[in-house]
């Protein structure tokens, strides 16, 4: 039997065929429209990075002795694309003349022990304006380990850089402050308590009772004085001297709080979970569990004054969060921000034992000194609660330390 297939039977068939033919080459091609499109937008968005943080990309193909510039390098360099062409032996000219040495050094070394290199230094641009830039470059080698292209970035780091000298300068100039105010500051507050006292041993009989009152307060004010000025001397410190960083069991730092802030029967300290041991500065950190226990402690109008301390972790943060509680005379929510600004006191110079008002900005820096943050809540005449939290970073395994 011959079987045969009628034409209105085979022509829609090639034509379905067909149709799907074009289809799957049209959705191809709109396919490799999007991935050009997508490309071109990456590669947008990387040019307006650059710019925005004015660092530019280059490349070397070590074989055929081509440079390759992005439109930033030229930027930099204060060249313009249509006037130069870079080229491997006219690029280093624009080094420093002090600095080129030094770049062909490090190129040189680090094709020979194969790595990458970086560095930075000065250009000169064509107006003899100098820039600081900052170089990370990678090798790539053949199939036979010959080095091929090297690849780089470049970013101006002028700006950055004078900041940085600024800084570096305000904190000597601070520290000279610092100087000053622990030595000549203070002298003349030694001479005038040394009059009143020789005045007073001298010529007691010529004075009376309101005279030595105020001889009183001359001293008290003196006095002050001479706190303030430790104070300011002591919070330019906690801002530039290092962090002596060590392990730090905490449970036995708050058992050395307790023993020199003299617990009685009055006043509890109840440790509510076990402390972690920290990589910290040992002293800051005892210095800080100090003045916020103390201060519950002095704030606190209550017959039985009541202290708690603890800690828990926000795992999704990677924090660790430390809290002390009081059941004092508490804080209002207009004062939260205030009370860590120096000299600032909410109460009376002599209420509540006195003081300069610096105790919580010492407590605040040495927090943001180990990368961590303060705050608290609290509700007047019933408690307070401050906590701070630090870098989990900071903690250290107990298994580290299990015998």
């Amino acid at each position: 039997m011959h079987l045969s297939l009628d034409s209105t039977i085979v022509f829609p068939y090639f034509a379905l065929i067909a149709v799907l033919i074009y289809l799957f080459f049209k959705k191809k091609s709109d396919i490799n429209k999007l991935e050009l499109s997508e490309l071109e937008l990456s590669h947008n968005l990387l040019l307006l990075s650059q710019e925005v943080a004015n660092m530019g990309h280059w490349h070397i193909d070590l074989k055929n002795e081509k440079v390759f510039w992005s439109d930033q390098i030229y930027k930099i360099h204060g060249v313009n694309k249509e006037d130069y062409t870079p080229n491997i032996n006219s690029a280093i000219d624009f080094y420093h003349p002090s600095d080129r040495p030094l770049v062909e050094k490090m190129v040189d070394e680090a094709l020979a022990q194969k790595r990458d290199f970086e560095f930075e230094l000065r250009i000169m641009r064509p107006d003899n304006e100098v820039r600081y830039v900052q170089s990370k470059s990678k090798i790539s080698y053949d199939s036979n380990g010959k080095p091929e292209k090297i690849f780089g970035t470049f970013l101006d780091v002028t700006n950055t850089r004078q900041t940085r000298l600024d800084l570096e300068r305000s904190n000597k100039e601070l520290e000279d402050f610092a100087y000053i105010a622990s030595h000549d500051l203070k002298e003349p507050l030694r001479g005038l308590n040394s009059h009143i006292y020789f005045l007073l041993k001298d010529h007691a009989d010529l004075f009376d009772t309101s005279a030595f009152e105020r001889f009183e307060r001359i001293k008290s004010l003196t006095k002050r004085m001479e706190d303030m000025i430790n104070g300011l001397l002591y919070y330019s410190r906690l801002g530039n001297t290092e962090l002596a960083f060590s392990h730090v069991d905490i449970n036995q730092t708050i058992e050395e709080v307790r023993e020199t802030l003299f617990f009685d029967d009055n006043a509890q300290l109840l440790v509510e979970t076990k402390l972690p041991v920290l990589l910290c500065d040992r002293v800051k950190v005892i210095e800080l569990f100090r003045n916020l226990i103390a201060n519950g402690l002095k704030y606190n109008n209550k017959a039985l004054k009541k202290i708690s301390v603890g800690y828990y972790e926000k795992l999704e943060e990677k924090l660790d969060v430390f809290y002390i509680r009081d059941n004092g005379i508490g804080i209002e929510k207009e004062f939260f921000n205030k009370i860590f600004d120096i000299f600032q006191r909410l109460h009376g110079r002599e209420d509540y034992g006195g003081g300069t008002g610096s105790g919580l900005t010492f407590v605040k820096k040495i927090v943001e000194r180990h990368g961590g943050e303060i705050w608290l809540d609290s509700k007047l005449n019933e408690f307070s609660v401050f906590y701070f939290s630090l870098p989990q970073s900071c903690t250290v395994p107990q298994t580290k330390f299990s015998t």
